[in-house]
């Protein structure tokens, strides 16, 4: 990254260097700039550089942030009688409306005994689920529906078979359920979540 400024006082000299930007820095003059930067004519001390930067660089934002705001000031002039909103980023969803839907999950339990902790927490009627495909890994704990919950098959000790069960969680101030179906032996599977569905009382 160019150097700008240092409080150290030195001999060097330096050359100015502007990206492609418009963003200026100083750079030794004996060295080549790094990868996207370009020396202008101006050398001298550092005193001397950062001097003619002061004097040139008077508008600091980028040149790609320029041309977007003098394009959305173009549009808003063009059309007086309508509202022109400024750029903005996308929209971002909401987690419970990203959740919606069938979803993979992992059981988020510690690699220590993994089936008998699954069991115990089957038994206090809370599981954790992480969301691997979300940003982040998201992990919501469902309170589980005890009359939908089917482990038959399950062996918590061999860590095989298959658990099925329905659980709840509020988020955001959104109530969710979730059915899931998973493997012992992955400690993954499926979760299709429904929003706005809360628990039969």
């Amino acid at each position: 990254m160019p150097i700008y400024a240092s409080d150290t006082e030195d001999l060097t000299t330096y050359s100015v260097v502007v990206n492609h930007e418009e963003q200026y820095s100083i750079w030794p003059a004996d060295r080549q700039p790094p990868a996207g930067w370009q020396a202008v004519d101006k050398s001298g001390s550092k005193a001397e550089c950062l001097e003619y930067i002061d004097g040139v660089w008077t508008d600091l934002r980028p040149l790609s942030l320029r041309l977007e705001m003098a394009k959305w000031e173009k549009e808003r002039d063009l059309l007086p009688e309508r509202e022109v909103s400024a750029p903005t980023g996308p929209k971002r969803i909401p987690l419970p409306e990203r959740l919606e839907g069938l979803q993979a999950v992992e059981l988020a339990l510690s690699e220590t005994a993994p089936g008998p902790r699954l069991r115990q927490a089957i038994e206090d009627g809370f599981v954790y689920l992480r969301f691997s495909e979300q940003f982040g890994r998201t992990e919501i704990g469902f309170a589980l529906e005890p009359s939908e919950c089917d482990i038959a098959n399950a062996d918590f000790e061999k860590t095989t078979g298959q658990i099925h069960f329905v659980g709840h969680a509020v988020l955001d101030y959104v109530p969710l359920q979730c059915i899931a179906d998973l493997s012992l032996a992955s400690m993954s599977g499926t979760a299709r979540i429904v929003r706005g569905k809360e628990p039969v009382r």
